[in-house]
């Protein structure tokens, strides 16, 4: 009878490196990196650090987490990594490095670090010609061990509130589970025919191009999508069929079937074989 191997308890940890300042046309390299446990401060400063801080995480049983890891910080200790990796959206997401787990804290917290906590550096300070100065090297160290320290935190704080999740998406469907809320994590090929012609964009279109003379105002808004589709997007079963503009309800937001020629105003397939393009 063969026994099970019991499966050995992981250290949270998070991994982060300090680069070249970004500069047009310069090659960004790792000089520092620092891991945190929580308990233990693991510092290398050199240019082969992300080579040191692999064979700490290697030699260990760590969960370890860099924000934007995905996309930024495993790209310098890629060599380093076991041959299967996990990719969404281009994003390393899920990895391992010896007997460690390496995750993007991104994909669980979207949000730049700042958003949390982070200190603030002049970044001119991280240069190649002056980083090695007593002073400069002294605040450099300290910025680094305080963005580990924060950012373990803050994963802490998540997995203590929805557990160990990949994305943020999985947390939120295991809390729409819990409250009873009917959701299926994976549709079926007849749902996904019935409504795949009605997932498209917007309208997007470029009014001038080039150089434009005069004040320009930038407006953007954070999270557009989301703030719609719960401040705005219409519910119920009401529905409007719409032939004259003066037919147009007074209700601030509804679902209408608007019979009009649309000349651009509105997303228009040109044909059945033309998924994706739109008129």
């Amino acid at each position: 009878m063969s026994r099970k191997r019991k499966s050995r308890k992981r250290t949270l940890a998070v991994l982060d490196f300090e680069t070249d300042p970004f500069e047009y046309g310069a090659e960004i390299l790792p000089f520092a990196a620092g891991l945190y446990t929580g308990n233990d401060y693991y510092e290398f400063w050199s240019d082969d650090c992300a080579t040191d801080v692999a064979e700490i995480i290697r030699e260990q049983h760590l969960t370890v987490y860099a924000h934007n890891g995905g996309r930024f910080d495993f790209f310098f200790m890629l060599e380093h990594f076991n041959a299967e990796l996990f990719l969404i959206n281009n994003r390393i997401a899920k990895g391992t490095v010896g007997n460690s787990i390496m995750l993007d804290s991104y994909l669980i917290l979207p949000m730049p670090l700042a958003a949390y906590k982070k200190d603030e550096i002049d970044y001119g300070i991280f240069k190649r010609g002056v980083r090695n100065l007593a002073e400069n090297k002294k605040e450099i160290r300290k910025y680094l061990r305080k963005d580990c320290e924060y950012l373990h935190e803050w994963v802490s704080k998540f997995i203590g509130r929805f557990g160990t999740k990949l994305t943020v998406a999985q947390a939120a469907f295991d809390q729409l589970s819990k409250t009873g809320y009917p959701c299926k994590r994976r549709s079926s090929e007849k749902y996904d025919e019935k409504l795949r012609d009605y997932y498209f964009g917007g309208r997007t279109e470029t009014f001038k191009t080039g150089f434009i003379p005069g004040d320009v105002n930038v407006v953007d808004i954070n999270s557009a999508y989301p703030a719609a589709m719960c401040d705005y997007h219409p519910f119920g079963t009401a529905h409007h069929v719409i032939s004259k503009p003066k037919m147009l309800p007074k209700e601030a937001f509804y679902f209408a079937s608007v019979r009009a020629v649309s000349k651009g105003a509105l997303p228009l397939r040109k044909s059945e074989k033309d998924r994706g393009v739109w008129y």
